[in-house]
């Protein structure tokens, strides 16, 4: 059986990494304010799927620094084209999501590494997907690619 979605490539939209001048460590350790969105772009073969994370504040005391990071990965539908679109926007919701995810966790991870100011950031292995349907992080939009 073939895929029903095709990864074709991701790229960094955005990256913007501050640090917080007036950081002072909190006596019982650093919880850093973690959030995450996806914009989901939709035609009827192709998506773009762009994968949000904002990471600690910047003006926060108990916060190190801010980091906002933003991949876009591309995926194209690989399944029955008689099938509704509603199993091609299900894939991409679970399993586009899943994929992205750890690119962008290497990334932060390495963004904070590289910062020399902190030790490295390293964002748990979780479902991201569940996480961001439960807190209603995903957006669609549709765009009819009929010519």
């Amino acid at each position: 059986m073939t895929a029903v979605i095709s990864f074709e490539n991701y790229y960094v939209k955005n990256i913007s990494y501050q640090p917080n001048e007036n950081f002072k460590a909190p006596d019982n350790g650093i919880d850093l304010k973690v959030d995450f969105s996806v914009n989901i772009g939709v035609d009827s073969k192709n998506a773009v799927v762009e994968l949000s994370s904002e990471i600690g504040d910047e003006f926060e005391e108990g916060q190190p620094f801010n980091l906002d990071l933003t991949i876009v990965g591309l995926f194209e539908y690989q399944g029955n084209k008689n099938e509704p679109m509603q199993e091609f926007n299900n894939y991409l919701k679970q399993n586009a999501i899943a994929i992205l995810f750890p690119y962008l966790r290497s990334l932060i991870s390495d963004i904070t590494s590289r910062s020399n100011q902190f030790p490295a950031y390293t964002l748990p292995v979780m479902n991201i997907a569940e996480m961001l349907k439960d807190n209603n992080s995903i957006k669609f939009q549709f765009f009819n690619n009929e010519s």
